[in-house]
């Protein structure tokens, strides 16, 4: 591995992968980043909502999150919501329960 000390010519290289140079938008590039929560005491996967009273889920988490930190929540087709930040990056559920 090296070591980059000037990052003008990966910046340059990405960009130019990236933002078409006839675009009148300024450039943006995004990331996909998943995390899939487990339990502490088995590893077992915690769902997004919690399967009986008492349980484990990352729904109730990610809604106090949103609402402290002013995300607007949407409705989706999968019947799980998405979390929309006001910088407009955004917070969803995938199918196995990742966030």
């Amino acid at each position: 591995m090296r070591e980059l000390r000037d990052l003008r010519p990966l910046r340059e290289e990405v960009e130019a992968l990236f933002h078409p140079g006839d675009s009148r938008e300024p450039p943006r590039t995004g990331i996909e980043a998943e995390a899939l929560p487990v339990r502490s005491d088995d590893g077992a996967p915690v769902p997004p909502r919690p399967r009986g009273a008492g349980g484990p889920g990352t729904l109730p988490i990610l809604r106090a999150v949103a609402h402290r930190r002013g995300w607007t929540e949407e409705e989706t087709t999968s019947g799980l919501p998405r979390f929309v930040l006001p910088a407009g990056g955004m917070d969803s559920f995938e199918p196995g329960g990742q966030i």
